[in-house]
């Protein structure tokens, strides 16, 4: 892969998200600490999940050998997954993520070349659940956090459950959020 040849202010931005993605991945898989989770039943997790997750790549994930496809999903989902828990009660607080970080990120998360398949992203969140958020559900908290993008004030927790059901990945969520109830 070429090194990037941007602005110096895109690249200070790519590397402060990647530092964030790194910084709740490891926040996250610190078994030794309140809320920290075991790496090995994730791993062990997305290897059972491999195949399925590579059908739904239009190159089935060729490209990718299968063990750095299998660390890209964990490093990644956890970040999402983490990320929308950071900011489901205030965006305004967060204290890992810098402001100008969200509209990037949103728009980050919802193009198709971005998505990783809903059940990769639900089973990591189940894995890494703590028991305060027994009621919490990923895609709702997923609504919350685009909901901005829909520059309404349409209220996303109250979308119909039976609608987002079947999602593939964010982006099909976020659509579906927006269609019209029948």
């Amino acid at each position: 892969m070429p090194a990037y040849t941007g602005s110096p202010l895109t690249c200070e931005r790519l590397q402060a998200m990647e530092e964030l993605k790194w910084k709740f991945f490891h926040r996250l898989f610190r078994p030794n600490q309140p809320n920290g989770v075991e790496l090995d039943p994730a791993m062990k997790a997305m290897e059972d999940l491999e195949q399925d997750a590579c059908r739904c790549y239009w190159d089935n994930a060729e490209q990718h050998s299968n063990h750095r496809f299998v660390r890209m999903m964990p490093a990644d989902g956890c970040f999402i997954v983490e990320l929308l828990r950071e900011l489901k009660h205030n965006f305004q607080c967060a204290p890992f993520v810098k402001r100008w970080m969200l509209p990037t990120l949103r728009w980050d998360l919802i193009m198709l070349e971005n998505q990783l398949p809903l059940f990769v992203l639900q089973k990591l969140f189940e894995l890494t659940k703590g028991s305060e958020e027994s009621r919490t559900c990923l895609e709702q908290l997923a609504l919350c956090f685009f909901n901005p993008l829909l520059q309404s004030q349409r209220d996303a927790r109250a979308v119909n459950a039976q609608g987002i059901q079947n999602t593939l990945h964010f982006l099909d969520l976020f659509r579906k959020s927006i269609l019209p109830s029948l």
